[in-house]
Order: structure tokens, then C-alpha cells, then sequence
């Protein structure tokens, strides 16, 4: 399956498989200005999520793409 970051979404279940607390992500959640509980209800694009541009949303993508033995498309734009 190849998809876009875009079609990506993380949920509490893929951060925990990614051996990362729910206290941990609740607090990572709110030092980046994102919605915990809307996170909890929708999950998040591994694009936003990736956006942040640190380690902890690094590794929760990183780790759900290889579970889930996801090709991520690499689409250089036109121009």
C-alpha cells in the first residue's frame, strides 16, 4: 500500500505500540499547542504530527508505517 503522511493516522493505540505513556503524550500534545481529545476521539494526520518536528512524533509514524508495512509516496511537486 503507498499513501501519502496525509492518509496516515495515529491513534493512542499506535503511540502506545510505539512504547510511549498516555501521560507522555497528553503533556507532548499540549507543549505543542494540539488537541489531546480531539486526538483521542480522531487520531492525527502523521503529517501534523511529523510536523512538530521532534523525536517523539518521529518515532510514533515511523514505528505505525513499519507495522503496518506502509510505502509512504515521496511526490516532488511540478516546477
Amino acid at each position: 500500500m503507498t499513501i501519502s503522511t496525509d492518509e496516515i493516522i495515529v491513534t493512542m493505540a499506535d503511540v502506545t505500540k510505539a512504547g510511549i505513556c498516555a501521560r507522555g503524550t497528553k503533556g507532548w500534545f499540549a507543549d505543542n499547542g494540539l488537541d489531546f481529545r480531539d486526538f483521542l476521539k480522531n487520531g492525527i494526520s502523521a503529517t501534523r504530527m511529523l510536523a512538530v518536528g521532534d523525536a517523539h512524533g518521529a518515532l510514533v509514524v515511523t514505528r505505525k508505517i513499519e507495522r503496518e508495512g506502509i510505502t509512504v509516496t515521496t511526490e516532488v511537486p511540478n516546477g
